[in-house]
Order: structure tokens, then sequence, then C-alpha cells
């Protein structure tokens, strides 16, 4: 049996952990392939082109595991590793380390997850890979093991922020501060309303793929919301329509735009800032479409011209 362990480089440690322990339990008999494997036969080859090899081991597995922690939860190639094995029909199994079920990203709450600091469902993870490989395992005899794990786990520490991110939120509070003042000066200052804690509900947005070069058509339905962005959005696109796209091809193989007025949405460099509220519309349906070039800011000249 083989598993792909999908995580971010600052987990490493976690998934080099996860992966031994599975390894040595199975007696080798369940091998785990993570790209920052350091070890001989783990991770990329010399000159391997690191995302055929990616793809090679998401086809080649029997299962995923996707280890989501407070480094990797907002990080979308999680997601698309995700969205790919989903494609392919593999078992997907979200892992938490530091992070509730309950904030599990929409894509990833689809699947049964596990938490790996819970005795119970750290046994019950086990349990069921080795039932996938047709192996036995009592629950007693690795006792210990499981306590040891949930304490290396448990102890796991995360980083909040790092320069380059800091470095970023100065940049973009200063170019808020700039653009504000420009506005100041243009538009009458409005008395600060009172904050109040009205909670705004989630809507559901309709999507729409018309057959195209791949004569399929999908309809689907996303959730968005005050903290879910344009970014996260896409993310979602690409999980249902993972077996007809490939990840990062967003204005390359694909686009969305409104079905009412044909706006495309161009916004790809600050998807993660922009909260999808701002964007889509719970009464309008939005199509997507498969592209036979990849997209040119010059498409979009005709529609703006429009407005």
């Amino acid at each position: 049996m083989r598993i792909f362990i999908s995580h971010t480089s600052k987990d490493e440690n976690i998934a080099e952990y996860l992966c031994h322990k599975i390894s040595s339990l199975s007696l080798g008999k369940i091998r785990c392939w993570f790209c920052n494997d350091r070890g001989p036969n783990g991770g990329y080859e010399i000159g391997d082109q690191w995302y055929r090899k990616i793809i090679n081991e998401l086809e080649n597995c029997d299962c995923l595991i996707v280890l989501v922690t407070p480094n990797s939860h907002d990080k979308p190639w999680i997601y698309y590793e995700s969205g790919y094995a989903f494609g392919l029909k593999k078992v997907i199994i979200p892992v938490l380390v530091g992070v509730r079920k309950e904030n599990l990203n929409s894509t990833l709450k689809n699947f049964q997850g596990v938490q790996l600091t819970s005795q119970k469902e750290l046994e019950s993870l086990f349990t069921k890979l080795f039932s996938k490989a047709d192996l036995s395992l009592d629950i007693d005899t690795f006792i210990e093991r499981f306590t040891e794990m949930i304490k290396r786990f448990s102890e796991a520490s995360f980083e909040n922020d790092s320069k380059e991110t800091n470095e970023f939120v100065e940049h973009l509070e200063e170019f808020r501060m700039e653009l504000l003042q420009k506005l100041s000066s243009i538009v009458p200052t409005v008395e600060k309303k009172r904050k109040t804690t009205l909670k705004i509900p989630n809507v559901s947005i309709n999507f729409i793929l018309k057959k195209g070069k791949h004569n399929v058509e999908r309809n689907f339905v996303i959730e968005i919301g005050p903290g879910i962005s344009f970014q996260d959005v896409t993310n979602e696109i690409f999980f249902n329509l993972s077996d007809l796209i490939k990840p990062f091809t967003y204005l390359e193989e694909w686009i969305i735009s409104n079905e009412d007025d044909d706006k495309h949405l161009v916004i790809r460099e600050v998807a993660s800032l922009i909260p999808s509220t701002s964007i889509f519309n719970a009464k309008d349906k939005y199509k997507i479409t498969l592209l036979s070039k990849p997209y040119s800011a010059l498409d979009s000249k005709n529609r703006i011209m429009k407005t």
C-alpha cells in the first residue's frame, strides 16, 4: 500500500515522523511518500521535474493523507493535491495537528478527518490504514507507541508569522493609508458608524460548467461568506473540476465570468486578499469556460469599454 502525505515544507518534521511511524508499525508493508523526505528513497531524486514527480506519486498512491496544521491550512497547494487525488478517486484523509475540525476549509470538510492528538482517533487511523493494507493491528501491543506519538504531536509548535509576511502586511498597510488619503480629498468625510456584532450569514453561489472541448457539463454550489476569499473559491472550483483542469491554470485553461454580463474575473495576483462576498452575488449565476488559449489582459478590453 502506498500513501502520499500532502503537507507544507514548514511541517516536514511532522510529515517525516508520521511517515516513519506508519512504515515501522506496518514493518514496511505501508510505504509513505512526501516531497520533503530527505531519506535515500524518499522525496525527489536528483534531476526530477518536481511537478511531474508529484503527479506521478499521486497517480500511484492508494491513499492521500493531508496534513493540516496552522502552517498549512491556508496553503493552496494541499487543496490542489487533494483535488487531483479526488479526481482520481483516491481515499482522502485529512489529519489535523493544532487545527480544529470545524475550522477546516470547506474543501476538506467533506472528508472524515482525524485529530492526531486524540488517542481514539489516532488508533482509528492506524486500524483503518492497516485494514486497507490487509494487515492486522493489535492496539494493546502498540499502546506505548501511540502514547509517544500523541505526546510528540501535542508538543508540535508552529510559526505564526514570517518576516516575509510581516513585510508584506506593512507594505499593504502603507498602500491602504495612501489610498485613504487620496480618497479623503475627493469623498466627503462620513461619520464612522458604531461597530455591531451583527453576523453576516453565508450564501450559496451557483456555478455552471457548460459543454466545451471536454463535452462535459456540471453544476455545483459553493458556500461563501465574509471569511472566505476569492482564492478559497477558486480552490473549491478546482476541487470540483480536478479531472478536467491542472493546478495553477486559472486564466490559462479556465476562467470565471458572470453569466448575465459576461464580465470575467481576472484577479489572479490579489485573489487571497479579496473577500468572496465582494465579487459574487447570490442572485446571479456564474459560468465556467474552458479556454482554448491562455487568457490575455487584452481580452477584457471590450467588456471594460461597455461599462
